[in-house]
């Protein structure tokens, strides 16, 4: 971000001009003499930049800032009170009788972050299929968008200024079609979700707030993103995770603009379709107080624990064949418990409604 030499006005010193910008300081040129500010801090209270363009890209910087500062805080305040369980752990053994010690103590499970793990309903699109990944690269087949716009009836896919919609219509020619989608023109967000590694909120549909940008309110980065879809003519209890990736830029989203998270890190992984079909998203989420419906019902994103995603990452670690994709799996489960504070010892089997639909059916009398 390049402002050297653009004018700025201080509420003490006056108007000045930027001499030097480095990372995290900023210096000015005013009347009194050149000053040292903190960047972009110094632009909160005390510095206004007359540039607009310039203007509008630092109060980008500060809300991203801000809420980078918060996380350390929080990571901070995490470990801290992970260490002073670990301490009050110890004092309590040291005391314990020696009845209380002849018995086998289970040490407390760590309390586990809130939920801010996302995952994500998306329409199935065999756009790119490869024996490496489902699709989600490409414009769908003419079979899969005939599926998502008459049988499955799938909103944006049926909209009237969807590329797709108006090829069905005969309105394009799918030279046409694929031509929009080469020259980077958004045929919907499926196409593009395993190049560009973001998902989106999504747009209400229906209700009230029909029309209006939905939020994505409780995510943060280094949390999990899941990609999830089904196959056409399947139900529900076949949805699968096709995809998964780290979390580094993160956006709640406010009136205009839907929310979004996005990946640019090495911590990203597709399933290839065999994989897929083995990781159903049912085995690791259930809906809180209908633990055994599998349901998804409106809206386009559910949050998970901490838990879920470990146990989510792990079994695909475990799923991948010997190569490269077993390595980064691995290392992706391992960089993720450091940065949530987990322990993969302590880490649960998973639980979803699938799991215990079986389970409560295991145990119904005869």
């Amino acid at each position: 971000m390049k402002i050297v030499q653009e004018k700025v006005k201080h509420n003490v010193f006056g108007e000045g001009v930027i001499s030097r910008h480095d990372e995290n300081y900023i210096s000015v040129k005013f009347a009194a003499g050149e000053k040292k500010f903190k960047f972009p801090y110094a632009f909160e209270k005390h510095l206004t930049i007359e540039n607009p363009l310039a203007a509008a890209k630092i109060e980008e910087l500060l809300v991203t800032s801000k809420a980078e500062d918060k996380e350390v805080r929080d990571e901070k305040k995490a470990k801290e009170a992970q260490a002073a369980q670990d301490r009050m752990d110890a004092i309590h053994a040291s005391i314990a009788t020696p009845l209380r010690q002849s018995t086998t103590v289970r040490k407390p499970k760590p309390k586990l972050p809130p939920k801010a793990n996302l995952a994500i309903k998306c329409s199935f699109n065999d756009g790119g299929l490869s024996d490496e990944r489902i699709g989600f690269h490409g414009v769908c087949s003419d079979e899969t968008i005939r599926s998502n716009i008459e049988v499955e009836k799938r909103a944006l896919c049926s909209a009237d200024d969807c590329a797709c919609n108006q090829y069905l219509k005969g309105e394009l020619s799918r030279e046409q079609l694929e031509d929009k989608y080469n020259s980077g023109e958004t045929i919907c967000y499926e196409s593009q979700m395993l190049q560009t590694w973001k998902a989106m909120a999504g747009i209400a549909q229906s209700g009230v707030n029909k029309g209006k940008p939905l939020k994505l309110r409780q995510v943060k980065n280094n949390k999990l993103c899941v990609l999830t879809t089904r196959d056409p003519i399947s139900t529900e209890s076949d949805r699968y995770i096709f995809a998964v990736f780290l979390i580094d830029e993160a956006h709640q989203g406010d009136q205009v603009t839907e929310g979004y998270v996005k990946s640019k890190s090495k911590y990203r992984l597709a399933l290839s379709p065999d994989e897929a079909k083995q990781m159903l998203f049912w085995n690791y989420h259930a809906n809180q107080g209908r633990p055994t419906a599998v349901t998804w019902s409106s809206g386009l994103h559910r949050y998970l624990t901490d838990e879920q995603a470990a146990q989510i990452l792990r079994d695909i670690a475990d799923l991948k064949p010997e190569g490269p994709d077993k390595v980064l799996a691995q290392s992706f489960l391992e960089h993720y418990a450091k940065r949530n504070y987990l322990d993969l010892k302590l880490v649960a089997d998973k639980a979803g409604a699938l799991i215990q639909k079986q389970q409560e059916q295991q145990e119904q009398p005869e």
